[in-house]
């Protein structure tokens, strides 16, 4: 048994590595997880299991990847234009194999004038096989695939398409104003439960997707900051998501002109020619070099068709996409980085809480978003996640200072001041709970505490309205 442990173990500490390099997006992320794999190391049962030496050596080697996390950081590549998520990013490591191997292999015994001639010759050689299998796929059909521009691109190019269109489904999404969706997919979460239970330790880390329709230079833009655009060269599918909810026709759905130059047919076969077709490549990369970071290039049609009709009344949710769905969303959205544990605590919370009516109704409504949309107020014992004796005497003093004037007599809190006064809160105890001292009888110590402090602020609410 104690071998497996530390099997397992083994894999866990790799993988928790591995992910550092490649699952974080951003710096947060990144030291996040750093700190995550240091309690972890720290814990009881993987000091039991691994000896002082063994954690001393993982440690050092946690220590010397954060040194280097310029070059191994996943976040560092996150931007790079058609980088397809590689875990390297150096031009040097596709020639090692071609120059150490094969009929053109070099020696390191080779003058350098063999040595650069073989060089050559073995790129010429590649480089006029490329063109000849471009030549022949031009003329082949992709009867693998029914979107409308399979005739146009290489299977590479049109299997990322269809990969990304087939997982549309799978999101949520809400849309915030006639311009600006987010998205989002959490339902990966359940694949945690079908792993031994060391695996759940390893931070995953959820994002919701920003979708914006921008105009620019006379052409319509539709970004995601997923980048996934940028990284791959196709719509994302959180791209084809909304575009399926807007009714957008499959034949509308993708063109040529969303995908990056490179995946065509035409510029895998005449990229490099002289003639018209040639020169017309050249444009073709120009443009996409142009259009970097400004998302799928749409037409005004389908912009259009994006933004709805003028009279919509929002936040619209997106298809299979409920109110609780989005309140999951706008939770993962404030407490970033948020992980699946923190997700998962989230839903507990609200399923011992859903019993309770909301303590507001739908007509009070706050800005939760900087362009100043307004949306439903969610309800405050799911939103603080607190696990309550005194939710009716809440809800008894919110409806009693309903009552009262409505009238904002400078005493009142801002909603900015609200939603500062949360956030600074939820990260103390954030901060607390993954505190490796504390305890169950600290947490039940802290749940009466919190009952205290609430009941006694919603006393002194109901005297200032009694007063009244």
């Amino acid at each position: 048994m104690l071998v497996i442990q530390h099997d397992i173990l083994g894999s866990v500490i790799f993988e928790w590595l591995q992910s550092q390099c490649r699952n974080t997006e951003n710096k947060l992320e990144y030291n996040t997880s750093q700190n995550l794999l240091k309690n972890f190391l720290l814990k009881d049962d993987t000091q039991k299991t691994l000896s002082s030496k063994c954690l001393n050596a993982i440690r050092k080697l946690k220590d010397n990847l954060a040194s280097k996390e310029d070059k191994f950081a996943g976040y560092v590549r996150h931007t790079i234009k058609n980088c397809m998520d590689a875990m390297t990013t150096s031009p040097v490591e596709s020639h090692n194999r071609v120059l150490k191997h094969g009929p053109e292999a070099i020696h390191p015994n080779y003058h350098l004038n063999t040595t650069v001639s073989k060089i050559m010759n073995s790129s010429i050689t590649r480089l006029r096989l490329r063109k000849d299998r471009a030549m022949i796929e031009t003329g082949k059909n992709n009867l693998a695939s029914n979107s409308p521009t399979r005739e146009f691109l290489i299977k590479k190019g049109q299997g990322l398409v269809d990969r990304n269109y087939d997982r549309r489904g799978l999101y949520k999404s809400v849309q915030l104003n006639p311009t600006k969706w987010i998205s989002w997919y959490f339902d990966e979460v359940e694949t945690l439960k079908d792993r031994h239970p060391l695996f759940v330790e390893i931070p995953m880390f959820l994002r919701v997707r920003v979708l914006e329709l921008t105009s620019q230079n006379g052409n319509n833009f539709v970004s995601c900051n997923c980048n996934r655009r940028e990284r791959e060269g196709v719509p994302c599918s959180h791209f084809f998501h909304i575009a399926t909810n807007a009714m957008v026709p499959n034949t509308d759905i993708i063109d040529i002109g969303m995908v990056d130059v490179r995946y065509l047919k035409m510029y895998n076969s005449h990229y490099g020619d002289k003639g018209p077709v040639g020169k017309l490549m050249y444009r073709a990369q120009n443009e996409c070099f142009d259009n970097k970071n400004m998302g799928v290039c749409v037409t005004t049609k389908f912009s259009l068709q994006l933004k709805g009709t003028s009279d919509a009344q929002y936040p619209i949710l997106g298809k299979d996409t409920s109110t609780s769905d989005y309140n999951e969303a706008k939770f993962v959205m404030n407490n970033g980085p948020c992980t699946a544990q923190e997700l998962e605590k989230f839903r507990i919370y609200n399923n011992e809480c859903q019993d309770l009516p909301s303590i507001v109704n739908n007509q009070n409504v706050r800005n939760d978003y900087d362009d100043g949309v307004e949306v439903l107020v969610t309800n405050a014992v799911d939103e603080f996640g607190v696990i309550s004796d005194v939710g009716q005497q809440m809800k008894e003093g919110v409806a009693q200072s309903k009552v009262g004037g409505k009238k904002d007599n400078k005493r009142l809190l801002t909603e900015n001041e609200r939603d500062e006064w949360y956030k600074r809160h939820m990260d103390k105890v954030k901060e607390i709970l993954y505190d490796e001292r504390f305890t169950k009888s600290n947490m039940q110590h802290l749940e009466e505490s919190m009952d205290n402090v609430i009941l006694d602020a919603y006393e002194n609410v109901n005297k200032v309205d009694e007063k009244k």
